[in-house]
């Protein structure tokens, strides 16, 4: 019908309309189009509902996954919208739907192995924030362990700032695929957002001021491969019960969690915090900028007691991580130096229990 109209105007209208109508055209498929130049890729999200709905973009309890991009703008997913439930993935798991029940550890480990994923290789997953320059380090340190890594995902959290130019030439040299994505918001529970481009079964979860060697690296990777069910990270930490309530504790010789600044886990553990963690929970992790990673630690115990396997939820890796600070200008010493940090963590686990009915966690000495 806008062609009939167009015919019948005059030649110079004609010509006009024509015009309009090609850049419109060469818009839309700017608009909806994937730049990847060499391994470096960009994204843009979801902004609201008529944006979800104009570029097929998926919201979900507690993240939204994108999957439509556009050209140079980097972004990622808004994970606080909380408003419908939608799956984010084909193979995602439903905690309070599923029915398996696994006789022998044996069973539970071929349960995780037996996955569409890749099993062999591994993705990066680090978010970024105040320390741009950490980012140099963090291309040095991993870019040459290709047999092992098979992408690394940059989670860009300084929102309204773009990536340097510096930082994404950098990025360029790199073997190995990056993958950067500015978020909308600064939350903390961005990392568990099963993306499609994270195609292991394996994920590194890793903060932008910690390094882990070589040789650490593959210690951990081998020892998530024979307990890929497990977390297995650096950081271990535990919690006591004084005067009736769950405290958040240090003891590393009896820990019953392992933190998520660094540590493997399994893609099906992003599926089930992001389809089953109740929104009173996310809502806390986004209000107080703390808790995800024992929420992830709880998360992991339910579903292995769901699978007929109560047990501690993860192994020490006792050494090979460094710590190498901010490296940038910018002052930011991280989120625990906050004096309500202990606090806010305490009432985290508190919350998980009362939610939950269970915080699922045992006592554990595995360590390697």
């Amino acid at each position: 019908k806008m062609v009939d109209k167009i015919w019948c105007l005059g030649s110079n209208q004609q010509t006009f309309c024509v015009l309009i109508l090609v850049m419109i055209c060469f818009t839309v498929i700017e608009y909806n189009f994937q730049i990847v130049s060499n391994g470096i890729t960009v994204y843009h999200s979801c902004q609201n509902e008529e944006h979800i709905q104009r570029c097929d973009c998926t919201p979900n309890t507690s993240t939204a996954t994108i999957s439509s991009v556009v050209s140079i703008n980097i972004s990622a997913p808004d994970i606080t919208n909380t408003s419908t439930a939608i799956r984010t993935n084909k193979s995602a798991v439903n905690s309070s739907n599923e029915a398996v029940i696994l006789k022998t550890e044996k069973d539970l480990r071929n349960y995780f192995v037996q996955t569409p994923y890749i099993f062999d290789k591994f993705t990066i997953v680090t978010p970024t924030y105040k320390r741009t320059d950490n980012l140099y380090r963090l291309f040095d340190t991993y870019c040459p362990i290709t047999d092992v890594i098979h992408k690394i995902l940059i989670l860009w959290n300084n929102v309204g700032e773009s990536i340097p130019e510096k930082v994404i030439e950098y990025a360029k040299k790199c073997t190995i695929p990056v993958i950067f994505k500015i978020m909308e918001r600064n939350n903390l529970t961005s990392r568990f957002i099963p993306f499609p481009d994270i195609e292991t079964a394996g994920i590194l979860s890793v903060d932008d001021d910690l390094l882990l060697s070589n040789k650490s690296i593959h210690l951990a990777f081998n020892t998530w491969k024979k307990y890929p069910y497990l977390l297995v990270g650096y950081t271990p930490r535990s919690y006591l019960m004084k005067s009736g309530e769950y405290k958040y504790a240090y003891d590393v010789k009896h820990y019953s969690m392992i933190m998520t600044n660094v540590a493997f886990l399994h893609h099906k553990y992003l599926e089930l915090f992001t389809n089953t963690v109740p929104k009173s929970i996310i809502d806390y992790i986004v209000e107080t900028q703390n808790g995800e990673d024992i929420t992830m630690n709880v998360v992991i115990g339910k579903y292995l007691t769901e699978l007929g396997h109560p047990m501690c939820v993860g192994v020490y890796v006792t050494s090979g991580k460094k710590d190498i600070g901010n490296l940038s200008k910018s002052g930011y010493t991280g989120l625990w130096h906050r004096s309500s940090h202990k606090a806010q963590r305490d009432k985290c686990l508190n919350l998980l229990a009362k939610v939950y009915h269970n915080l699922y966690l045992q006592k554990c000495t595995k360590t390697v």
